[in-house]
């Protein structure tokens, strides 16, 4: 299984995953950010993402522009 803490930019993402972090839950990406370029919404290696299996992952989404 796979945790998501997803949301738009400036929303508390990096809070959640800093909380998750302190409770014990193991958080894809470094702190402060919990970031990786590794996975996007529009780009994901799976070998990666099948490798995060326990852990949660912050996931940005971008805004949309018309």
């Amino acid at each position: 299984m796979i945790g998501f803490v997803a949301g738009f930019g400036r929303c508390g993402t990096s809070l959640a995953c800093a909380m998750l972090a302190a409770g014990g839950l193991p958080v894809a990406g470094v702190a402060p950010v919990f970031e990786d370029h590794r996975f996007s919404p529009r780009r994901t290696d799976p070998a990666w993402l099948l490798a995060q299996t326990g852990r949660v992952i912050k996931w940005v989404c971008p805004l949309t522009t018309w």
